[in-house]
């Protein structure tokens, strides 16, 4: 029965290339603030080598990859669909 409120903005956060700390916006980037939380740390010491593994079997005709490949390309083109999906909806809700 009250007035429809304003709609809500999703702040969006980034890292600052000079001071590699977490960043928000809330007006759409216009003005930045640290969140004070680094994000990123000082290089670990590397780790011991691992042990070589097994040699794999000859493959048979090179119908794996194939059904491989065309999985990771099915999986790749299905989530290019999803966001052209996502990025028309936004476009579209941004105009009403």
């Amino acid at each position: 029965d009250g007035k429809d409120g304003v709609d809500g903005k999703t702040p969006q956060i980034r890292i600052n290339g000079e001071t590699h700390e977490w960043e928000v916006s809330y007006d759409d980037g216009k003005t930045w603030t640290s969140l004070g939380v680094k994000a990123t740390g000082n290089d670990g010491a590397d780790g011991e080598d691992g042990v070589d593994g097994k040699d794999g079997k000859d493959g048979s005709n090179g119908a794996g990859e194939t059904a491989t490949a065309s999985i990771i390309l099915s999986n790749g083109v299905l989530l290019m669909c999803v966001l052209m999906v996502v990025w028309v909806s936004v476009k579209l809700r941004k105009k009403n």
